[in-house]
């Protein structure tokens, strides 16, 4: 999660956030951090995604919903400079 918020190897923090999702699968916390990282890489789809699970599993989350927006709002940024 702090790499995909700060600086470093973004496509490593992937690799990692889904090897913790293979050891606990179905976090809704380690969903949230593949989310940031997918984010992190401008992989916005499997962003929104993938946070859309995490919040499923913790809808009370303000934190993972506002998140969701976020990346909701980037993807369709996205989409629009195609």
């Amino acid at each position: 999660w702090l790499v995909c918020n700060t600086v470093g190897d973004y496509k490593e923090a992937v690799r990692c956030s889904l090897r913790s999702l293979e050891l606990r699968p179905g976090s809704s916390s380690y969903l949230d951090t593949l989310g940031h990282c997918y984010y992190a890489v401008g992989d916005y789809e499997k962003a929104v995604a993938t946070q859309q699970q995490a919040v499923d599993g913790d809808p009370s989350s303000q934190q993972m919903v506002r998140m969701l927006k976020v990346f909701k709002d980037a993807l369709e940024a996205s989409h629009k400079e195609k």
